[in-house]
């Protein structure tokens, strides 16, 4: 198959190339009265907040919907985190952690596995009522433990193994109420 190439004295539009003085003058003309490429004034309403903000046309094909980052973050949430994720998260469950490692020197309470002499044994707070079913507790430091990874996984709080122990701690309804 055969290109054509244009002669060299010719407007075609080669990327890279200056387009010659007639051709920037037509396309200047044909310009006119028209507004500048991707400065047209786009306004949107936030539908966090409701503010009225200013986008380009790439930013609106991409769904700009929002003002800031922090609407945007705001409403993405919308209550999807579940509620025992953002403990799990917060300083005051992470100083609880802590607390329970140092209280028990970073040792496992079941094998008194700790780490050192380049061994490292993952270790986990574990608590002895479930979080879930125990929310009073959840920050007490007497229902806490610090236990290996393979220890914590033998217990009965760890889990779906929960939900088979539930009697153990009398949250079974047993009867015709």
């Amino acid at each position: 198959m055969k290109y054509t190439t244009p002669e060299k004295n010719s407007s075609w539009f080669k990327k890279g190339h200056r387009q010659s003085e007639e051709s920037r003058k037509k396309m200047s003309l044909a310009r006119i009265g028209k507004p500048p490429v991707n400065k047209t004034n786009i306004f949107i309403s936030c539908i966090e907040c409701g503010k009225e903000r200013k986008v380009t046309k790439t930013q609106l094909t991409k769904g700009a919907k929002y003002c800031s980052r922090e609407c945007t973050n705001k409403h993405k949430d919308m209550g999807k985190t579940p509620l025992a994720h953002k403990i799990r998260m917060s300083k005051e469950y992470k100083d609880w952690r802590t607390s329970i490692f140092e209280r028990d020197n970073y040792t496992c309470t079941i094998c008194n596995l700790h780490s050192g002499c380049g061994k490292r044994v993952e270790l986990n707070a574990d608590h002895i009522k479930p979080f879930a079913y125990f929310p009073e507790l959840r920050f007490d430091m007497s229902n806490g433990r610090t236990l290996c990874r393979e220890c914590h996984r033998k217990t009965d709080t760890f889990g779906s193994k929960v939900l088979s122990n539930l009697s153990k701690w009398n949250l079974l309804s047993v009867g015709n109420e």
